[in-house]
């Protein structure tokens, strides 16, 4: 058992309800061993290989940084959860520093465009969205994402353009990790057709 002195910068953090609610979501050792000792920037290399796992399907049991999905209903939720915990860390973060426009990235909007949008969670170029996104290629992720919408002749989100205008790139490559997380497999579809 590691005990961790609790400054007064996560003592307020713990204090904020929307805060505490996503901390408490979030179950696992390592993210909590990360908030304690107040790592808030590893979260996105957390939350990218969590991610990876999920689209591969395949268990990283040697890595520590991936959310174990065993036994759980749903990894996407968990990974959704932690995306949306760091936003609003973040975001608390930037208010301590005295951030004027502190950036909202609304992780739930972001996961409900992806479950309408022209790609599917195993298509091929998911791989290569989430590799971009993580070197912050923005201009990149922007022309396949706008690609494709284009080629299904679909109106291309607003909540999505809106993605590409934020300056922080942590908050960016969270919220087109967001959109990746709600992206639907095809078993997934014909599930949701089957029920209709």
């Amino acid at each position: 058992m590691s005990y961790y002195p609790i400054s007064d910068r996560l003592a307020k953090i713990f204090l904020i309800p929307q805060l505490s609610l996503l901390i408490t979501k979030v179950d696992s050792e390592r993210v909590w061993e990360i908030i304690l000792r107040e790592q808030f920037d590893y979260l996105p290399v957390m939350i990218y290989k969590s991610l990876r796992a999920y689209i591969t399907g395949k268990h990283y049991d040697e890595d520590p940084d991936v959310l174990d999905s065993r036994g759980k209903e749903s990894n996407d939720q968990a990974i959704a959860d932690l995306i949306e915990l760091y936003c609003e860390l973040k975001r608390f973060l930037e208010k301590g520093k005295g951030g004027k426009n502190v950036v909202f990235v609304n992780v739930k909007e972001l996961r409900n465009l992806a479950s309408e949008a022209p790609i599917k969670q195993n298509d091929s170029l998911i791989f290569r969205l989430l590799e971009l996104t993580r070197l912050n290629r923005k201009a990149d992720v922007y022309h396949i994402l706008l690609r494709l919408y284009v080629a299904k002749e679909m109106t291309f989100p607003d909540q999505l353009a809106q993605l590409f205008t934020i300056r922080d790139n942590e908050l960016f490559k969270n919220g087109i990790y967001a959109f990746i997380s709600g992206l639907k497999s095809d078993e997934h579809i014909e599930i949701l057709k089957e029920e209709a």
